[in-house]
């Protein structure tokens, strides 16, 4: 709610308005490794996008947020 509101608020002082697009597939991609990479994960490339997709399916969709928190299941 708060965060709606100050969204709000920008838009209605500076004319900015602020939008949480979801990746497509191959940037969803690109972020799962490159969290991978940052976590020092030693999974097979296809078999991390493999998994990363179908967390994805169960979860919310492809997102940043989704990617980061697969790469965390891992850990």
């Amino acid at each position: 709610e708060d965060t709606i509101q100050q969204i709000m608020s920008l838009t209605n002082r500076f004319g900015i308005i602020i939008t949480f697009q979801r990746p497509d597939k191959d940037l969803f991609v690109d972020i799962v490794l490159s969290y991978a990479k940052e976590n020092n994960i030693k999974i097979d490339k296809e078999e991390l996008i493999k998994q990363a997709e179908s967390y994805a399916i169960r979860s919310a969709g492809r997102s940043p947020r989704v990617a980061r928190q697969f790469i965390e299941t891992l850990l």
